[in-house]
């Protein structure tokens, strides 16, 4: 539900959908100068990458909620790689707040 467009209006009526690529860490440490294995690297090959307003959205696979928009590495509208979290990162911990 991030803008559209760089310095546009957020875009709260309509949920935009992406395919997008996953890129191995050392790929992503290139753009951004980290390497994280809590992060998740994932670009979008379209000209409508990533854009403000973005994070905390959703990276699904087969219905199954794998990532959580965290920042990009450029500015939006451009072939963009952004970082996720890593929801697998985290799994045990999750599952040790869920059980209390």
């Amino acid at each position: 539900w991030g803008r559209i467009y760089e310095g546009g209006p957020l875009s709260d009526q309509l949920l935009y959908t992406r395919s997008l690529k996953t890129l191995k860490n050392e790929e992503c440490a290139k753009a951004d100068g980290t390497l994280n294995p809590s992060i998740l690297c994932l670009n979008s090959p379209q000209s409508r990458g990533f854009c403000e307003g973005d994070d905390g959205g959703p990276a699904v696979y087969k219905n199954i909620l794998i990532g959580i928009a965290s920042y990009i590495t450029k500015g939006c509208g451009s072939i963009t790689k952004g970082g996720f979290t890593n929801v697998s990162f985290y799994k045990y911990w999750i599952q040790a707040i869920i059980n209390g």
